[in-house]
């Protein structure tokens, strides 16, 4: 895996002791953007806290929270809305759903489709719980079970990738709910890519990440070629 990627491009944002704070959210509204991935690296901190409510009170684009983002809202989960005109998608884990709906991870694990489906109409958000046959739900109450995927996938980085991805295709598709059912099939179907040619005991999420293009070529052939 490389350990620099020239190709990022970055912008600094107001910070204390290392991390972001909420002064930090003008920063990020004056960039030109599409979409606003939010979560992954960001940390728990009362400041990253309050940088992540600004954005969702008052950021005008699609937003999508992963990871600490999705933390931020534990104890005020129903500051947590989407809002007409500016999707919110959220792509928990089962232990950062069952912080967020007040519940226990085996509760979650045993009604998934129901507490995903619960907390999307009663927040208005696109709730993509992640696991085991991932759950897209959307605030019209419609659900999908994504059929693609393996265990070699739970492990650290696989979730970044698959926020990267959704973002890469609301801001192509213009539509939450195609953009989440795309996205978490072809993320899954790297990873059965990746598993077939190095197995799934050593996956790590740079493999995955190497088979998306691969994943979107087969779909793109037709369905057989995904099998």
């Amino acid at each position: 895996m490389p350990i620099c990627a020239p190709e990022y491009m970055t912008a600094g944002l107001h910070e204390e002791d290392g991390t972001v704070t909420a002064e930090a959210v003008d920063g990020v509204l004056a960039l030109q953007q599409d979409i606003v991935v939010c979560g992954p690296g960001l940390g728990r901190t009362a400041h990253a806290r309050a940088f992540v409510h600004g954005l969702v009170e008052r950021a005008a684009v699609p937003l999508l929270l992963d990871a600490d983002a999705i933390m931020a809202f534990v104890d005020v989960p129903d500051a947590l809305l989407g809002q007409d005109g500016r999707e919110v998608i959220i792509t928990p884990h089962p232990g950062e759903m069952a912080a967020l709906a007040g519940l226990t991870v085996e509760e979650v694990q045993a009604n998934r489709l129901d507490v995903a489906c619960q907390f999307a109409t009663d927040h208005h958000v696109y709730v993509v719980l992640k696991g085991h046959r991932t759950v897209v739900a959307t605030p019209a109450g419609r659900a999908f079970i994504n059929p693609t995927g393996n265990p070699g996938m739970a492990t650290g980085g696989t979730g970044d990738v698959l926020s990267g991805m959704l973002a890469a295709w609301l801001a192509q598709l213009l539509d939450a709910e195609a953009a989440c059912q795309l996205a978490v099939f072809l993320h899954g179907a790297a990873g059965d890519l990746a598993a077939a040619e190095l197995g799934q005991v050593a996956m790590i999420s740079g493999d995955l990440l190497r088979h998306v293009g691969a994943a979107t070529e087969r779909l793109r052939s037709g369905p057989d070629a995904t099998a």
